[in-house]
C-alpha cells in the first residue's frame, strides 16, 4: 500500500490526515474489501507518527463502518461506503457499566435483568435508563467493573453501546475506550480537569449552588454558610464553590471565607460537632442561612441548630443540594436524576444512528428549586 505523507505544519490534526488518506484509498478500492490492514506498528513507521495517532484514525474508520477489528486476527476492510448507523434491530442491547464509587458506595443486585441499587441516587438514574431504553426498544444488561476488565466479551456482538456511571477514574476511561464500543458517561471522570472528546451527561454544578444561594439572598439573607465535602478537590467541587461565591458577589455581599466549610471525610457526628462549634456559645448565630451539599451536612446542622434552641426556618434557613431520601420536606435544589439516565440513552442512540454528524460533547441536565419548609422570608 503506497502511503502518502502527513504534514506536521498543517493545521489539520494528524489523525484526521491519516483517516482521510485511508478513507480515500478504501473508497477508491485501492485497499479492497476483505484486505487486511497493516499492523499499527507498521503504519506508525510509514506515517511517522505514534500509536495513539494511528489508533484514533483507525477507530474513526471502524466507527464509520469502513473497517472491522477481529480479535487476534487483525483489522479488515468491510465496506467502501460509510455506514449510516448501527442497525438497532440487530445490535439491540445497551450495557450499563457501574464503576464502584468510593464517594457514593452502592450494591447492585440482579433480578430479571433489572438493577436494584441501595442508594436512591443511582436507582433514580437507572430508572431513567430503563424507561427510555424500553421506549426505544432496547434491552439492558448490567456490568460492574472489577479489577481491570469489563467482562462483556461473550455479549459483544449484541451490544450497541455502553452507558458508564459511578466512580469513573482515568484508568477506567482508558479501559472503556479499549473496548472499542461507543459509550457515554454519566458524570465526570475523577480527575482535576474536564475530559475532552467524550460524551458526558451531567448535572450543572455551578448552577446548583448559584440557584440555592441566590434564592436565600432573595429571602433577605446575607450571612450564608456553605458546607460541602470538598471545596476544590475536583473541578466540579470548585464549580460548586464558584456558584455560591458568584451569587454573593452579584448581590454585592462580601465572600466571608470563614463561612465556607469543607467537611472532607467527616462522619455524621463529626459534622454535627463542627457546625455546633461554628454556631458558638453566644446567643447570636454567625449565619442566618445555610447551603448544604448532601444529607449528612444538613441533618448534622438541623441537630446542632435545634440544640441551640434556634428554629428552622424562623431563625436559620437551610437549602439542601441534591435529592434526599431522609429530609423530604426541605427546600432543595437538584436535577431530575431520571432525566440523566434518559439523556444518556438518547445521546448514545444519536451517536449510534447518526455517526456522520455526531460530535462528542457535554449535556447538562438543568437544576430545579423545590421550596419546602426549611426556608422563609426574613421578617423586617
Amino acid at each position: 500500500m503506497l502511503i502518502e505523507k502527513v504534514y506536521l505544519n498543517n493545521s489539520e490534526l494528524l489523525y484526521l490526515q491519516i483517516y482521510k488518506i485511508m478513507e480515500r484509498k478504501i473508497t477508491n478500492n485501492e485497499i479492497p474489501i476483505g484486505k487486511k490492514i497493516q499492523p499499527e506498528k507498521d503504519l506508525c513507521k510509514m506515517f511517522g507518527v505514534d500509536f495513539r495517532t494511528v489508533g484514533k484514525a483507525l477507530n474513526k474508520l471502524v466507527d464509520e463502518g469502513y473497517l472491522i477489528r477481529r480479535p487476534s486476527l487483525g483489522t479488515f476492510v468491510v465496506s467502501t461506503e460509510p455506514t449510516k448507523g448501527i442497525d438497532l434491530t440487530i445490535k439491540n442491547e445497551i450495557a450499563v457499566v457501574y464503576c464502584p464509587d468510593v464517594e457514593k458506595p452502592i450494591d447492585i443486585a440482579y433480578s430479571n435483568n433489572n438493577a436494584i441499587s441501595s442508594r436512591r441516587y443511582y436507582q433514580s438514574i437507572i430508572d431513567g435508563i430503563e424507561s427510555k431504553s424500553s421506549e426505544k426498544g432496547m434491552y439492558l444488561l448490567y456490568n460492574i467493573v472489577k479489577g481491570d476488565g469489563l467482562y462483556i466479551a461473550n455479549k459483544r456482538k449484541d451490544i450497541a453501546g455502553l452507558i458508564v456511571l459511578g466512580g469513573i477514574t482515568p484508568e477506567i476511561l482508558k479501559m472503556v475506550k479499549r473496548a472499542q464500543i461507543p459509550f457515554v458517561l454519566i458524570g465526570d471522570v475523577h480527575q482535576d480537569e474536564k475530559v475532552a472528546s467524550v460524551d458526558v451527561i451531567g448535572e450543572d454544578d455551578f448552577d446548583s449552588t448559584y440557584i440555592a444561594t441566590r434564592y436565600l439572598i432573595e429571602l433577605g439573607h446575607k450571612k450564608i454558610l456553605y458546607i460541602n465535602k470538598f471545596l476544590e478537590k475536583y473541578w466540579w467541587y470548585k464549580q460548586q464553590t464558584d456558584g455560591y461565591e458568584s451569587a454573593l458577589k452579584e448581590a454585592g455581599i462580601p465572600c466571608d471565607k470563614s463561612l465556607e466549610i469543607e467537611a472532607k471525610e467527616m462522619s455524621a457526628d463529626d459534622r454535627y460537632l463542627l457546625i455546633k462549634d461554628i454556631l458558638g456559645k453566644g446567643a447570636q448565630a454567625p449565619f442566618t442561612a445555610m447551603v448544604g451539599v448532601g444529607d449528612a451536612s444538613c441533618i448534622a446542622a438541623m441537630k446542632a441548630i435545634k440544640e441551640k434552641n434556634l428554629r428552622i426556618p424562623e431563625d436559620i434557613n437551610i437549602v439542601l443540594l441534591g435529592e434526599s431520601s431522609e429530609i423530604t420536606s426541605a427546600t432543595s435544589v437538584s436535577s431530575n436524576l431520571q432525566n440523566l439516565g434518559k439523556k444518556a440513552v438518547e445521546r448514545l442512540l444519536e451517536r449510534l444512528t447518526n455517526p456522520g454528524s455526531w460530535k462528542p460533547g457535554r449535556v447538562l441536565v438543568p437544576n430545579e428549586l423545590h421550596v419546602g419548609n426549611t426556608t422563609a422570608q426574613i421578617k423586617s
